[in-house]
């Protein structure tokens, strides 16, 4: 329950004095506002229990949250059903990462530490992730692997694999989240690509009682782009004959011609492809995602007056 109910989540760290973004779960806009105006904006209006950050979303102001607020009680993530309720929390400013885990016998080791990219403000849509190996001896590394920990023991996490979201502010690392899973975005897969260590052939092994290997056997960066529509519109062509082979490690298409895509906050999540790269450092995986998403040969036809897809 703890991991997938973010009220919950919340309440938990604040009793065990993790620090997280404060929180206070509403019912209604009027809720929403007295909960903002305590808080202080900026504010972030979230979804109890979704994921991919659908639903979620920066109100500035009063007049923000009185927009977005309809719009946040109706999102929604096909075969989840959502709880009641939604969570006005303080906004806070930084980088954000994910810490990558396997947990064997109450022992847990930190596999991977990735990079968030979001895009499309006020809305938080993942475009993308950047994965390292683990590095304990730097700062960055040693406090997002220290409060990771924390949070597995205040969890009670004994055995599997875990994804733990956290903010890097001025004042210090801030828990967004932690789930019981494996991180989504082809996470898992950059995770492999940077160290060598394959998170779901471990999770497989502890689940069935055997010994995970988490041994890294490389070093080097990673990452996945997720290709999005510049508008709104019908895809007339998808094509990626002019990609060079060896510039990526992975490419596919979530989307199909004759699809309609939009962005948020008409949609969420409407990627069209996502592009795999690694390389000597984060720079040279950003330039080959770069180069790869130049090469592709994407058409969307505007949508026509008065269209709702």
């Amino acid at each position: 329950v703890l991991c997938r109910d973010k009220h919950a989540m919340r309440q938990r760290l604040a009793e065990v004095g993790i620090p997280s973004p404060q929180s206070i779960v509403v019912s209604n806009l009027s809720q929403a506002c007295d909960a903002a105006e305590m808080i202080g904006y900026p504010v972030v209006l979230k979804p109890r229990n979704l994921g991919g950050s659908v639903g979620v979303v920066r109100a500035d102001h009063a007049k923000d949250l009185e927009h977005l607020f309809p719009l946040v009680s109706t999102a929604g993530v096909p075969g989840v059903a959502p709880l009641s309720g939604l969570l006005v929390e303080k906004y806070l400013n930084g980088p954000e990462f994910s810490v990558e885990s396997v947990t064997a016998n109450g022992i847990t080791t930190v596999c991977g530490i990735t990079e968030k990219i979001v895009g499309f403000p006020p809305f938080f849509e993942e475009i993308g992730q950047y994965a390292t190996p683990v590095q304990p001896d730097d700062p960055l590394h040693a406090q997002l692997i220290d409060v990771t920990l924390r949070v597995h023991r205040a969890f009670g996490v004994t055995v599997g694999i875990t994804h733990c979201e956290i903010l890097m502010t001025a004042s210090g690392p801030y828990v967004v989240e932690i789930g019981a899973r494996a991180g989504g975005d082809r996470i898992p897969v950059i995770t492999k690509l940077a160290s060598g260590i394959d998170l779901i052939t471990a999770g497989a092994a502890v689940a069935t009682g055997a010994a995970p290997d988490l041994d890294p056997v490389m070093e080097r960066a990673a990452g996945v782009r997720m290709v999005y529509p510049h508008h709104e519109g019908v895809i007339s062509r998808l094509d990626a004959k002019h990609l060079p082979h060896d510039l990526l490690e992975d490419m596919a298409w979530y989307a199909e011609v004759g699809q309609f895509v939009a962005l948020p906050p008409k949609a969420f999540l409407s990627r069209l492809a996502y592009l795999v790269a690694t390389g000597e450092s984060k720079e040279e995986v950003a330039r080959r995602l770069d180069e790869g998403e130049a090469a592709l040969d994407i058409v969307i036809d505007p949508a026509k007056p008065g269209s709702t897809g």
